[in-house]
């Protein structure tokens, strides 16, 4: 991790573009690789770099196994920096963000990274956005049931 963040800082200063050099590495390394870069940039406020690659990640984790996958490597990060990728995650774009919370939720293993995720998703005032689709994604909101709530949702 420390040579990828001292690459990006030499990208940096040569003004070179780092977010599609990330992009690269997060399409074709996989999650257990760029779960550490991409949650320490989080943290350092890098936001703007991690948004794309991020969702490339979330992206390749459409199946149980590289779910499970991305739960081991994202649990292996310190809390504050989770912290900081999972508020970065609950922005994904909504088709990404869907499909990673019901690759986490098909598995009980990374089902608590989708509990926590939801948790920070209603935090970021997308839950309305996210609970309008639990009609068409059952495994979002699998406990909730499916009635009309006071807010009209």
């Amino acid at each position: 991790m420390r040579e990828v963040l001292e690459m990006m800082s030499i990208l940096r200063e040569w003004a070179e573009p780092v977010a599609p050099s990330l992009l690269a590495v997060a399409q074709g390394q996989g999650a257990t690789r760029c779960v550490p870069v991409l949650a320490e940039l989080a943290y350092l406020g890098d936001g703007e770099i991690v948004r794309a690659p991020l969702t490339a990640v979330m992206d390749t984790a459409r199946n149980t196994e590289i779910a499970r996958q991305f739960t081991t490597a994202f649990s292996e990060v310190p809390a504050d920096r989770r912290r900081a990728l999972m508020e970065l995650m609950a922005e994904a774009p909504l088709r990404s963000l869907l499909d990673f919370l019901d690759a986490l939720g098909s598995s009980p293993a990374s089902a608590p990274v989708a509990q926590d995720l939801l948790k920070m998703i209603e935090l970021s005032g997308r839950g309305v956005e996210v609970r309008a689709y639990r009609g068409h994604r059952a495994r979002v909101y699998p406990e909730r049931i499916p009635d009309i709530a006071p807010d009209g949702t």
